[in-house]
């Protein structure tokens, strides 16, 4: 009965340590980078995972090389979008020709300052 005890505690201190390390490797209040000086927390390229990349992009968050390359693409977007909402109206006829699907107005807006460019 002891042994069995004993293999239960080991086994659960175990499992509590790499729940631990998992939370302390994947601190949701990490800063990951800057943009024009505002700090973007790992919460927030979560954030950025789940609604725009999708679960094809969800194990890059759990290294910090991965979180980077994605910080980098956030970086990109948000610069693109910017630009985007400066130089293309909304009721651009290609933009309103894209958002009639389930295409979000941001993606539109991007897509219509690419196709512009090139």
């Amino acid at each position: 009965m002891m042994k069995k005890t004993l293999i239960i505690l080991v086994v659960l201190v175990a499992v509590a340590g790499i729940v631990g390390f998992t939370s302390f490797n994947k601190n949701m209040d990490e800063v990951v980078g800057y943009i024009d000086d505002k700090a973007i927390t790992t919460s927030e390229l979560q954030n950025y995972v789940d609604t725009l990349l999708g679960v094809n992009y969800e194990k890059k968050m759990d290294t910090k090389e991965g979180r980077e390359e994605l910080f980098n693409h956030y970086v990109n977007r948000t610069l693109l979008l910017e630009y985007a909402k400066e130089n293309v109206k909304e009721d651009d006829s290609f933009v309103v020709s894209h958002t009639m699907g389930e295409v979000s107005t941001e993606s539109a807006l991007i897509s219509a300052i690419l196709k512009k460019r090139n």
